[in-house]
């Protein structure tokens, strides 16, 4: 590694020491607090890309595995204009799907659904008709949805689509690079039993390593601000009519930040869009 990324690398960590000793003192004042997850549910996860099945709830997935669920992920789109592989969109498609199964087979899930659409050619209509189907067919105790807090306009679109054909179903909210913060998290779940079965499901998607990075800050930070020990995934959890409310007019451009690659600015990714996460809470 060269001098300059090296330094780079370790004044990150140092960052990312610093924003986690923030937010244990923060959590002082943060009500909502890890926990195991249930026992024996049902639940199907929707991801916007190949890697946001494991990004957005991958602990929590095998954390439901552990205690007698059952799981299932439908990926929606192919990952095809992912830029960070390099090749053809048609090899590109075909790493990302590779990778997606072999991650899927570390975390035990019972069921991978890949339904392929182009990143950006699809219909809202049509991707809601094909989870309306699977849905239906899975009576699902719980579904781990997009978040509209969020600035990747294919997670905002399959989270419409989500919104279109869920029925009865609890939703889960996950989240991927933005946070969704304590005023929005009011279900969090301690996945440091599963944390180095997570670590090697992370490693099935090579192509993802530089978001993947962020993720595993974003745990660590979750573990401090709800009380786990090693590592948390938040969530907030709402109804299927809550959920779909929260899709009926659109998303507020630039109003969130995400984690990039290094830590240096972590903490704005929680500050940044406050006032949104707010107007969305009392929706």
């Amino acid at each position: 590694m060269p001098i300059e990324s090296s330094a780079r690398s370790a004044l990150s960590q140092l960052f990312e020491v610093s924003w986690r000793s923030a937010f244990r003192v923060a959590s002082l004042a943060v009500a909502t607090r890890a926990s195991p997850v249930p026992a024996g549910e049902r639940v199907v996860v929707v991801a916007p890309h190949p890697d946001d099945e494991l990004v957005g709830c991958g602990g929590t997935l095998l954390e439901h595995r552990r205690r007698g669920g059952t799981t299932t992920v439908v990926v929606l789109t192919d990952g095809g204009a992912s830029r960070r592989i390099g090749r053809s969109e048609e090899e590109t498609v075909a790493v990302r799907r590779a990778e997606a199964e072999r991650a899927a087979e570390r975390l035990a899930v019972d069921e991978l659904i890949w339904l392929g659409f182009p990143e950006y050619g699809w219909a809202v209509v049509d991707a809601a008709d094909r989870l309306a189907q699977i849905l239906g067919s899975h009576a699902a105790d719980v579904v781990y949805a997009p978040s509209r807090v969020d600035g990747h306009p294919v997670h905002f679109a399959v989270a419409e689509a989500v919104a279109a054909a869920i029925t009865s179903e609890r939703v889960r909210i996950h989240q991927a690079q933005v946070p969704l913060t304590p005023t929005l998290v009011n279900r969090a779940f301690d996945v440091s039993p599963s944390w180095s079965d997570l670590l090697e499901a992370y490693d099935a998607y090579p192509s993802q390593a530089g978001a993947i990075r962020r993720t595993l800050r974003l745990r660590r930070y979750d573990a401090a601000l709800y009380g786990a020990s090693v590592a948390a995934e938040a969530f907030w959890e709402v109804t299927a009519n809550a959920y779909r409310a929260l899709h009926t007019d659109e998303p507020w451009p630039r109003a969130f930040f995400g984690a990039r690659e290094g830590a240096f600015r972590d903490g704005w990714a929680y500050l940044k869009g406050r006032d949104e996460r707010r107007r969305l809470r009392r929706r």
